[in-house]
């Protein structure tokens, strides 16, 4: 199995492997991934090994072919069956040096060294349908395509297990911040940063909204405000640090994929943009309220949770699956989002939610 895309497009390929178990229980399932998204992979029941894909750390022709050949030497031969989810010239070439006799990948354009490669190579086809239809059936495709199916919709469910280690690094970063103990209270955890700007709700509107949920729930539901390490996302979360007047935890940066997943599967409510912490959220069953601008919801919207998207409906243009309005980098139907009609959903979400648990009392 290949998948050498982005975090949130590699967790959402993981109902693939939990299918292709149900269906066939003494499979081994290897699958290779792009380096820094195995954590979406680690710990997952339905998975053998993790294949990291790494480009050679010296510069050169000769240090690059020697990493390739040591990479294909590594596989060749050694399978049945060969999935490639990304239309990439590697996953194809290590299809095809696999030795599988059934080889798949999703359609691509033909280029003339592409098409003779692809006339060797693949066997199988896999045509997406595009429109609305959602990435993990996207992915299920590939295996309908030849003849797999799901046995039921909750094989369908990303999967991604909560690793000890990392919320035992997170539980001591909270008792250094005197926190401990926060993981087993409800609180409301906002990842208001996007590793594509142009998805991300201006840092004005994140401080006004963290403020006025602070003054509205009290000490009883802590903030957590948390980010990637990324610089940029770092400057962005900054600009809404500036503005915010009301108690909050500070974990911004600081935690690991891991460590962050930790904190997302112990929240009371999630709250963020279309990004993967966002999938990891629905992947654990957070109850979340995600902000969506010019990506299409029903392409990448949580799975599961389509009730915690809010979007604005103003803007016939939307979704345009544009870098911002004009490809300035910033997107009209996310900036006109008011404050307003967000705090409104989170504080209709947290009734629902205090509703639903009295039903247990």
């Amino acid at each position: 199995m290949i998948n050498k895309r982005n975090i949130g497009d590699v967790l959402l390929s993981t109902p693939v492997f939990t299918v292709l178990k149900a269906n066939f229980p003494h499979l081994q399932i290897d699958v290779a991934v792009g380096a820094g998204t195995e954590s979406m992979l680690e710990g997952n029941p339905h998975i053998d090994n993790i294949i990291v894909l790494r480009w050679p750390e010296k510069r050169g022709l000769a240090a690059k072919i020697r990493h390739e050949w040591a990479l294909y030497d590594s596989i060749r031969n050694r399978y049945d069956l060969a999935i490639n989810l990304t239309p990439g010239d590697r996953g194809v070439l290590m299809g095809w040096i696999s030795g599988a006799s059934v080889r798949s990948c999703v359609t691509r354009k033909p280029k003339w060294l592409r098409a003779w490669l692809d006339k060797r190579a693949v066997t199988h086809w896999v045509s997406w349908a595009g429109g609305d239809r959602h990435y993990v059936e996207n992915h299920l495709d590939s295996l309908r395509r030849l003849g797999v199916r799901p046995h039921n919709a909750e094989q369908k469910h990303p999967v991604l297990m909560v690793d000890p280690q990392a919320r035992a690094d997170l539980e001591t970063l909270l008792a250094r911040k005197g926190r401990e103990g926060l993981l087993e209270r409800p609180f409301v955890l906002v990842h208001p940063s996007s590793r594509w700007m142009f998805k991300a709700w201006p840092p004005a509107h994140n401080a006004e909204l963290i403020n006025r949920l602070g003054h509205e729930l009290g000490p009883d539901a802590p903030i957590v405000l948390t980010s990637g390490p990324d610089g940029r996302e770092m400057d962005f979360v900054r600009e809404i640090q500036y503005g915010i007047d009301v108690p909050y935890v500070d974990l911004t940066g600081q935690l690991s994929l891991k460590s962050l997943y930790a904190a997302i599967a112990a929240a009371r409510l999630y709250i963020g943009v279309d990004s993967a912490p966002m999938h990891m959220a629905s992947a654990a069953r957070t109850p979340l309220v995600a902000l969506f601008g010019p990506s299409q919801e029903t392409n990448w919207g949580p799975w599961g949770a389509a009730d915690g998207v809010i979007a604005h409906d103003g803007f016939p243009c939307r979704p345009c699956q544009r870098d911002g309005c004009g490809g300035g980098k910033v997107s009209d139907c996310l900036t006109e989002l008011s404050v307003d009609q967000v705090f409104e959903r989170v504080m209709a979400r947290l009734a629902q939610l205090d509703a639903e648990n009295s039903l247990y009392i």
